[in-house]
């Protein structure tokens, strides 16, 4: 099940290379906290098994660059204990393998190293990433290893242990009703053209820009009005949307938009949308986007969404709520015959 996958990366998400590394002081004299985060060579063991701090801190760098604020060192200090304690999940799930001879089939393993391989666009670009964080591929498989190791081994754990029944998904929903109200919507076609790419400014010198846009403006309204003229003289939107249309997402799906609540897309939009009635298509308009022209397919009121809408969405989120109380349950238990010991000051 998807829902459960996504519970255990959760409780069990990084990938750990267990290498050596010296000690790192960290801390952020500027923020205005006298505290400093002392990252030792081994940061905890588990049954005598060392966890190397290498990975702690690639972890704890990357997020800390990640936030749009400086972090204080107490909040340093509290992600920093969050990633060793997840360190400590995945050995103690790791060492349980072991000791029940579990092994990874070699082709999940291929698998899953492919999946990861693949969002880099080229060889040199993967190699690149490796090189950066300092680690090889065969670092990079035993991580993925451990990891798809761990889910495989709590997924049997906790496998047949969650039923969800029929009464609580309607319990929940009554109960909950509230959350299942859902504003106005619209199904709609658009073709969109952008009168130029992002960055195409940035390129053109400052005193120029504001006749340069206005001169790509003029030009992307008259693509539309030709568009729209070849429309009104029978020509298919959807067709035409596939063909020209820059929003391509939608334009593989012959320019349909997935019902669309109104205050999603830009307030131009929904004003034009609501000017027609079903099967009308609008004049050109322009939104902060770019241009567009669009055709009404179907509106739908303001209200509640029915039970059977959303029954299996419910039953998904019930489904996750156990299996998270599961997961935790069994990695408690894991935790309460290991001998743990956080070596974190």
């Amino acid at each position: 099940m998807k829902s459960l996958r996504y519970f255990l990366l959760c409780l069990l998400v990084g990938t750990g290379f267990l290498l050596q590394s010296k000690s790192t002081v960290w801390g952020d004299p500027g923020d205005g906290v006298s505290y400093s985060v002392d990252i030792p060579d081994v940061v905890a063991t588990v049954n005598g098994v060392e966890i190397d701090s290498r990975y702690i801190k690639f972890q704890l760098e990357r997020i800390v660059k990640m936030n749009k604020r400086p972090l204080t060192g107490n909040e340093k200090a509290r992600i920093l204990k969050d990633i060793v304690d997840k360190e400590i999940v995945r050995e103690l799930v790791l060492q349980e393998g072991k000791s029940q001879n579990k092994k990874l089939p070699d082709e999940i393993l291929e698998a899953e190293f492919g999946k990861l391989k693949s969002s880099y666009e080229t060889e040199e670009e993967f190699q690149k990433a490796l090189k950066e964080r300092d680690i090889s591929e065969k670092d990079l498989r035993r991580s993925i290893e451990i990891d798809s190791l761990a889910q495989m081994l709590i997924g049997e754990e906790i496998k047949g242990s969650i039923e969800i029944t029929d009464e609580e998904t309607r319990s929940f929903y009554d109960q909950n009703k509230e959350r299942f109200h859902r504003p106005e919507a619209y199904h709609a076609q658009h073709i969109f053209i952008a009168p130029f790419p992002p960055g195409f400014l940035d390129d053109i010198p400052e005193g120029q820009r504001d006749e340069k846009r206005l001169e790509m403006a003029r030009k992307a309204d008259k693509q539309l009005r030709d568009i729209l003229k070849q429309i009104r003289g029978g020509g298919d939107f959807g067709t035409l949307a596939k063909e020209h249309s820059h929003d391509r997402a939608s334009a593989e799906n012959n320019g349909h938009l997935d019902f669309v609540y109104k205050g999603v897309l830009p307030p131009e939009f929904d004003a034009e949308i609501a000017k027609l009635k079903q099967g009308e298509i609008s004049e050109p308009f322009t939104t902060s986007y770019g241009h567009h022209i669009a055709k009404l397919i179907e509106t739908r009121p303001a209200g509640f969404a029915e039970f059977d809408e959303m029954k299996e969405s419910i039953q998904r989120h019930l489904f996750t709520q156990k299996a998270q109380t599961e997961v935790q349950k069994y990695i408690d238990s894991l935790r309460a015959k290991a001998k743990v010991e956080n070596l974190l000051k």
